[in-house]
């Protein structure tokens, strides 16, 4: 019997794991319990399993103990729980990006679980993870990083994110329209991150960063018929962020970001024409999906604002719960940055051994990569009326400007079959136009001038703590939707405003490509910062 089931465990796992023999796996059938040792998993295949983007490659996965436990009386309830022991993931940039594995298509038709959602597939999203001594080492061209993570926790909440027992109180279904709403979360207590530029002719010292606990909420909505994933929500939470860096680590910084933006960039026109070649291949194949009368923003607009208004209305959970498009959000309460100059990269210091503070109260990000135009914002975290109208203008502009283009390129096609094409297309909705939007917002924004080495009596003064720059939304009990950042369609940035009598700024606002985006942030920030630092 235990025979039997180790070989049918090898046939399961030959695909994750490398080199797999029975002598590897101590079975105990009755209790449930199953132990792995020194195991190397499969690169190409954890790529797959993740999805890691093309320009990340895995270099080597291995894992020292892998223990199971399967509550054989009780799987509809209680989930199968995993143990993973002293992982280390080695991971490496690529410069030439990986082509994306689509040999997989044809052995997915007899994955089990990709047909009707069912007892197996809700014992597979169940599953809860614990790993112990978690470490990625990731390798650049310019620079190295590594993080460890202590302990790391995978496992099943309610909507609410609370841990429960059963996971009858996981899901949230709904039969009439074919959906189902899973929710987990990812913790943390602590993790240690460090990175070091490889220009050794910059003597700079490693960033080195302890962040504090960390939950990352992931709602996921699936089809029942397909098992397919629809829609996502992952919302990241940080307690505290403190960094201390000098000039020339964040000079490193900068030129790390700057590596990775470049690839990130490349990446996505990759996917564009991937995802426009799947779009001729099934242009060329009999389509059964029925034409639908072209619609517009305003018609999408009330549509989706019908929905909404039909959602409050519902006691339904699943339609308080619903996901109804992906997104990604980041949040941190509190973030402060230190800046010290204490570097030679510049040699006309007015000031030596400057330093200043950065602290950032509820920074948040939310990324919305997939949000079709015209639809309702209704449903976006911490976006109000105030944001929209200033943004409908600019936005309308890029309508037209898209639907002028889509007409010149129907007007100019080679021959008549390709218009036909374009209009066909039209028909049956499959030209769309989606926006990538990023909506930024800060509750405050303080900078602290630092000064080091001074016994003076300004240096006593300068004890009490009265910040450089600072918002005044609290002194002008200014209303929630100011002083934020929002980002949306691509336009050109407008500046920061500075009150040079008492160094305060009542709003700034950027709205800019999400290409641009954390380029013109950055842009702002470190003016103000190496400015600070050097004049005082």
């Amino acid at each position: 019997m235990a025979s039997l089931i180790k070989s049918q465990i090898i046939k399961r796992l030959s695909k994750f794991v490398k080199n797999l023999a029975s002598n590897q796996i101590n079975l105990s059938t009755l209790k449930g319990e199953g132990e792995l040792s020194s195991i190397d998993l499969d690169e190409q295949a954890l790529e797959d399993l993740v999805e890691l983007p093309t320009w990340l490659r895995i270099r080597k996965a291995t894992c020292g103990r892998v223990f199971i436990k399967i509550p054989w009386t009780n799987l509809k309830t209680l989930p199968i729980q995993i143990q993973l022991n002293n992982v280390t993931v080695e991971i490496e940039t690529c410069e030439q990006l990986r082509n994306l594995n689509n040999s997989n298509d044809s052995s997915n038709s007899n994955d089990p679980l990709l047909g009707k959602y069912g007892f197996t597939n809700r014992v597979i999203d169940g599953i809860s993870l614990t790993i112990t001594n978690l470490t990625f080492a990731i390798k650049a061209q310019g620079f190295k990083a590594s993080i460890f993570l202590p302990s790391l926790e995978i496992y099943s909440t309610t909507p609410f994110g609370k841990r429960v027992d059963t996971l009858k109180l996981t899901r949230v279904r709904n039969s009439t329209r074919d959906y189902i709403l899973l929710f987990k979360e990812i913790s943390w207590q602590t993790a240690r991150i460090e990175a070091s530029s490889n220009d050794y002719s910059m003597a700079a010292a490693a960033i080195r960063l302890i962040t504090d606990a960390c939950r990352i909420r992931i709602s996921m909505k699936k089809n029942l018929q397909d098992s397919t994933m629809v829609t996502s929500r992952v919302m990241i939470h940080f307690d505290d962020l403190l960094l201390v860096l000098n000039d020339a680590q964040l000079k490193s910084a900068l030129n790390a970001y700057k590596e990775i933006t470049h690839l990130v960039k490349r990446a996505s026109e990759q996917k564009k024409r991937i995802a426009g070649d799947k779009l001729t291949k099934s242009e060329q194949q009999p389509s059964t999906l029925q034409p639908k009368p072209p619609t517009t923003g305003n018609s999408d607009l009330s549509n989706s604002t019908h929905v909404f208004n039909v959602q409050q209305q519902s006691n339904d959970p699943f339609e308080h719960y619903d996901v109804i498009e992906t997104s990604f959000h980041f949040n941190i309460k509190r973030f402060d940055i230190h800046i010290i100059a204490d570097s030679d990269i510049l040699s006309d210091r007015l000031a030596p051994s400057g330093a200043l503070q950065v602290t950032l109260a509820n920074l948040s990000i939310d990324h919305y990569p997939y949000h079709q135009h015209g639809s309702s914002k209704k449903h976006w975290i911490k976006y109000g009326e105030m944001l929209e109208l200033n943004r409908d203008e600019w936005a309308t502009r890029f309508k037209q400007e898209w639907n002028e283009e889509l007409n010149t390129a129907k007007s100019n096609a080679p021959d008549e079959a390709m218009s036909a094409k374009l209009e066909r297309a039209l028909r049956t909705n499959r030209i769309r136009l989606f926006e990538s939007c990023t909506v930024m917002n800060i509750d405050d924004l303080v900078l602290y001038p630092v000064s080091l080495h001074s016994n003076s009596k300004k240096h006593q003064e300068q004890k009490r703590r009265r910040p450089l720059i600072t918002s005044d939304r609290t002194q002008y009990q200014l209303p929630e939707f100011l002083g934020r950042f929002e980002a949306g369609a691509p336009i050109s940035s407008r500046c920061l405003a500075i009150d040079a009598s008492d160094c305060s700024f009542r709003k700034l606002v950027l709205i800019c490509s999400s290409e641009t985006f954390i380029d013109e942030i950055l842009l702002i920030c470190l003016f103000l910062i190496f400015e600070t630092i050097n004049g005082q």
